[in-house]
């Protein structure tokens, strides 16, 4: 014999089941009936709002790359590399050009005698003082045999070249940081949403459940525990928007602004995709990427810089020129004899010196130090030969890592695909499972909450799909944006 449910109890396990489970389309036959839909319970709370938006949004990945270009203290400071080399390199042509020099002196004399030999007297004379000597020179230098000034050019022209390709590293290394903070503010987004849909729905529960207690079908360990699952709901929700308020700000670091950016909802993955496939060119072999390049060039850096210390063994030719023109005071003594008055008069003397010389300078001994730069530099040159295999593994092993990364994230995004429809179903049973006095509140917020993890991983997921793509895309790509 059938045991029969009271008509109330019915009533309500009707209403909680329509309300708990999604909604349906509704059919042909339920419109044309006229029969009403159930509808969830209303449910409200300050923590359904969702977060707000930051006054500054990026639309687009190239908006993102020019903000990047104008902004970023990383760029601005390898552009200054480039520019110091190229003053650099101004300073070595200098050396080997003739060089001019000027000088000029006036002196006073403090005190003027006149002796005993112009005089005949015993006594001396003094007359007095005056600034009365001037002098002017011209001293004109021009190198002859100048190996390591020569060689200076060379070197500055290999600075220059090896702080250009750093700057195509940091921009491949810029837009990589710009792809991944921007997929992070828009996962965040999904996580933070896909919150607050768990905790409406916790709240749903709770509200259906405290029905159920007053009709005395649910008891009050039922609402307990639907209450702890919306407190740990609420809690995800402060974690989730933290998380999403840290990835603005990171995103607008990564922007050259201190302050936080978000981006707009409508903002298609594919397309920002394909974007980044235009703005960085691909290359086809690990040597290509900039930074085993820039490793490779500080090798010639470091051997150009050792052959510099070598040179400095090696004598020098310069030709000089000396021009001075000087005023010199002269005076003469009349008289002083046979009754003749004696006089002092002063005249100046104007004199020219011209001389042309060349000049062979060769250090011969210094206390040793150039063969300690030798052995310095030489060291350096190995270090760098090491660091150019050292760039080359990593960068190997990164490109591997990258493009399994894209396999493992499409597998990673199929299983959670697979989780969340499992997790699904399970909510689905434990709810009617309740709801018939079968199952345990326990297992249907157990249910529930493995519902909400699964759909945020499912997001993640897919979010970090695109990150492996964009990061397979720009680990064999040189960016010249």
């Amino acid at each position: 014999m059938h045991r029969r449910i009271p008509l109330t109890l019915a009533a309500s396990l009707w209403t909680f089941v329509a309300a708990a489970q999604p909604l349906p389309a509704p059919s042909a036959a339920a419109s044309a009936s006229g029969a009403p839909i159930p509808a969830p319970p209303s449910v409200s709370d300050p923590m359904l709002e969702p977060p707000s938006q930051p006054a500054k949004v990026v639309g687009s990945w190239r908006e993102a790359l020019a903000m990047v270009k104008a902004r970023s203290v990383e760029l601005q400071i390898a552009l200054a590399d480039i520019e110091r080399t190229e003053q650099q390199g101004r300073q070595a042509f200098a050396s080997l050009m003739p060089t001019l020099n000027g000088s000029m002196n006036a002196s006073k004399q403090m005190v003027r005698t006149v002796p005993n030999s112009f005089t005949g007297d015993t006594d001396i004379q003094f007359l007095p003082p005056r600034a009365n000597t001037y002098g002017a020179g011209l001293a004109l230098s021009v190198p002859i045999i100048a190996p390591r000034a020569w060689y200076a050019q060379g070197t500055a022209e290999q600075a220059r070249k090896v702080a250009q390709m750093s700057l195509r590293e940091q921009r491949r290394v810029l837009a990589a940081a710009v792809a991944n903070a921007l997929v992070a503010v828009i996962s965040s987004e999904r996580v933070a949403e896909l919150n607050r849909v768990g905790l409406r729905n916790s709240l749903e529960r709770l509200v259906l459940t405290k029905r159920r207690a007053e009709l005395g079908v649910a008891n009050s360990l039922d609402v307990l525990r639907l209450e702890q699952d919306t407190n740990a709901a609420r809690a995800t929700i402060l974690t989730g928007d933290e998380n999403l308020r840290q990835a603005r700000e990171s995103l607008g670091l990564a922007l050259g602004d201190p302050e936080a950016y978000g981006v707009p909802h409508d903002l298609n993955l594919d397309s920002f995709a394909k974007e980044s496939a235009q703005a960085c060119g691909k290359v086809n072999a690990v040597e290509e990427r900039t930074d085993v390049l820039v490793a490779r060039e500080r090798v010639e850096q470091a051997r150009r810089s050792h052959r510099d210390v070598e040179l400095q063994f090696y004598p020098t030719v310069d030709l000089r020129s000396n021009y001075n023109l000087t005023l010199q005071p002269f005076f003469t003594v009349f008289g002083g004899s046979n009754g003749i008055p004696r006089q002092t008069v002063d005249t100046t003397n104007t004199l020219h010196s011209w001389t042309i010389a060349g000049v062979l300078s060769w250090n011969i001994f210094d206390g040793g130090i150039r063969y300690a730069q030798l052995r310095d530099t030489q060291i350096q040159v190995e270090q760098a030969e090491a660091r150019v295999e050292q760039a080359r593994r990593n960068a190997s092993i990164e490109v591997k890592r990258t493009i399994r990364g894209v396999e493992v994230a499409e597998q990673a995004r199929k299983i959670a695909e697979q989780s969340r429809t499992l997790a699904q179903e399970t909510e689905r049973l434990a709810r009617v499972s309740f709801e018939l006095g079968r199952g345990t509140s326990l297992e249907l917020v157990d249910a529930a909450r493995q519902l909400r993890q699964s759909e945020v991983q499912l997001a993640l997921r897919e979010f970090e799909l695109v990150q492996s793509k964009i990061r397979a895309l720009l680990a064999l790509s040189n960016c010249d944006y």
